[in-house]
């Protein structure tokens, strides 16, 4: 309440109804603007006035066969299920509900079935999901205006098997790596807001996922353009690297220290300062790692920092810039890329 959806909402409405020859049917409780038909045809039903509840609504809209249905509020189960259905069907769906992001809307979109049905929603949410839009609304820091920071996500391939496997809290990872699709987090939005001077931290602070990417932060505006320019241009390497194929081990750290998660991938390429990855998920920029890698008969650790991430057919290539390497691990990887040279 309050986050301006209802407003985005019929602006949506509002360009489609400008631009396409199309039927429209929305349902609306209340109906809070009214859109007068111009290229399309537009017909809007009010809850309790035309049709006694969002479920209802939808069964009616689809006897109609229109081109767009917008369904004011994912209420219930039902209606979840009936948008769903159809959205599987060709139909495009609009919808909103209460959620603090777009991990959050995905969640909460499988989380209402019982636990024997949320594979299928899983797989029906996968197929048919185009795009995710999250956002808030801030108190400018001069004036009376208020501006919105928005999330955006987009379907993807990875997206996709990230919704199938119920991997929610990874989709953060994707906005992230797909910024050159046009997705991007809450945090960056807010970011932005704030660097312009138009919103006060404070304000952000109370949105924000990741206190570390608002100006200011462990990961400033600044640093993290650093790395998306590095991202868009390729790492510099001072030393060619080795096409090789490694088992490699990745734990990852957070912001206090401790390890976060553990993944296993294989190397693409590897050199002394640096080596990239193919893992089945994506890391965040900047992410400490530790590196364990299985070179012939010997194991060695280094400790790593993720410089890119990039996404191809559900697959991940992670670029890692070496931080600190023992003698050990030095001497091992010397002898492993001159015997594989």
């Amino acid at each position: 309440t309050g986050s301006g959806k209802t407003t985005t909402l019929a602006s949506l409405l509002q360009l489609l109804n400008q631009s396409y020859r199309k039927s429209l049917i929305t349902l609306e409780d209340p109906i809070e603007y009214e859109l007068e038909c111009e290229h399309a045809l537009v017909h809007q039903r009010a809850i309790g006035r035309d049709v006694p509840s969002f479920a209802q609504g939808v069964r009616d809209a689809l006897r109609e066969r229109p081109d767009v249905l917008s369904v004011g509020e994912l209420r219930d189960l039902e209606t979840i299920r009936l948008a769903l259905n159809a959205a599987e069907t060709g139909l495009l769906v609009f919808a909103t509900l209460h959620a603090a992001d777009a991990a959050q809307s995905l969640s909460r979109v499988i989380e209402v079935f019982p636990a024997a049905e949320q594979e299928l929603m899983r797989e029906k949410l996968a197929h048919s999901l185009q795009a995710v839009a999250s956002q808030v609304l801030l108190h400018a820091a001069e004036g009376r205006e208020r501006y919105p920071a928005c999330e955006l996500l987009l379907r993807t391939p990875a997206v996709a098997n990230l919704i199938r496997e119920g991997r929610f809290h990874e989709v953060r990872n994707c906005i992230q790596t797909g910024a050159d699709r046009g997705m991007i987090l809450l945090d960056d939005s807010l970011a932005d807001l704030v660097g312009r001077g138009l919103v006060r931290l404070n304000d952000a602070r109370t949105f924000a996922t990741d206190q570390r990417r608002l100006p200011g932060g462990r990961q400033s505006t600044a640093r993290r353009h650093r790395r998306r320019k590095q991202a868009r241009e390729g790492e510099r390497r001072r030393e060619p690297r080795l096409a090789t194929l490694a088992l490699a081990n990745v734990g990852e750290f957070d912001d206090v220290g401790f390890r976060s998660g553990l993944s296993t991938g294989r190397t693409v390429d590897l050199s002394p300062s640096g080596a990239r990855l193919e893992l089945d998920h994506s890391i965040l920029l900047g992410t400490a790692v530790e590196l364990t890698l299985a070179l012939d008969q010997q194991v060695v650790e280094i400790a790593a920092t993720v410089r890119s991430c990039d996404e191809a057919d559900g697959r991940y290539g992670v670029g890692l810039h070496f931080e600190q390497v023992g003698a050990d691990a030095a001497r091992a990887l010397e002898e492993y890329l001159r015997v594989h040279e």
